[in-house]
């Protein structure tokens, strides 16, 4: 399937602007801990809870694209990120610091799954995606 320019350039300007919006979050970041003289870890460990689950929500919504029509697929998104936010908040508050490495190899690949299943589980046969 061949696109036109217009789509072309289009997703070429999304890109750009999330780009943009990653760095100046970064910049705005380091410069609000040191603002506050302090060590940068819980920031980072928020940093961590919004890039996985920006991640895996953007591929769950995309993957399931055919739904977006559907209201119980939207409240099945909302129903899980509050779920995720609420046992991410509880688990940020308990925990010091939550290493990198922690956040890649073990939160992402479960927090796919998991949220994929609910999803599957949430939509029914309706919501099954090849």
């Amino acid at each position: 399937m061949k696109r036109n320019f217009r789509a072309v350039l289009r997703d070429l300007f999304l890109y750009v602007a999330v780009a943009l919006l990653v760095v100046a979050i970064a910049f705005a970041l380091g410069a609000l801990t040191a603002k506050m003289n302090e060590p940068p870890d819980i920031l980072l460990n928020w940093v961590g809870l919004g890039g996985v689950m920006t991640i895996v929500y953007a591929t769950a919504i995309y993957k399931y694209r055919a739904m977006w029509k559907s209201s119980r697929f939207w409240s099945g998104i909302t129903l899980a990120m509050l779920f995720e936010i609420g046992l991410g908040i509880v688990a940020l508050w308990s925990v010091p610091r939550i290493s990198t490495l922690f956040w890649g190899m073990l939160v992402y690949p479960a927090n796919v799954v998991t949220v994929n299943e609910f999803l599957t589980r949430w939509l029914g046969a309706a919501g099954r995606t090849s």
